[in-house]
């Protein structure tokens, strides 16, 4: 990833729980880099968080992930981080893709880790 890149437009490959946005997608920024975006409902709150918990996932194509995301534990690396909704944006269908300033820190991030 460049620092032209950063604002490119990255596909979802797939996504979740949609509610106004997806509450879980899954983007490859860089080829071989997978991160999950979760956003789960809190039951205590009875909404959803304003913030994303990012996650590096350790698999090859986004077939390897268990059709039940309920399951996905095992396919998780690290956590990345965490970013605010309001810092995506998301296309006019808000299902198809997604472009953030801090996209290039996350994947840095996520490249660190796994070392």
């Amino acid at each position: 990833m460049t620092p032209s890149s950063l604002l490119d437009w990255v596909p979802i490959l797939t996504y979740r729980e949609f509610f106004d946005v997806p509450r879980a997608f899954i983007i490859e920024p860089i080829s071989g880099v997978f991160l999950l975006f979760d956003c789960p409902f809190d039951e205590a709150a009875a909404d959803y968080s304003d913030n994303f918990t990012v996650y590096s996932l350790q698999i090859a194509t986004v077939e390897d992930l268990p059709s039940d995301w309920r399951k996905i534990s095992p396919c998780v690396k690290d956590l990345v981080g965490k970013v605010s909704i309001s810092e995506i944006e998301f296309d006019a269908t808000r299902r198809k893709q997604v472009r953030m300033q801090r996209l290039g820190t996350l994947v840095s991030a996520s490249e660190h880790i796994s070392v």
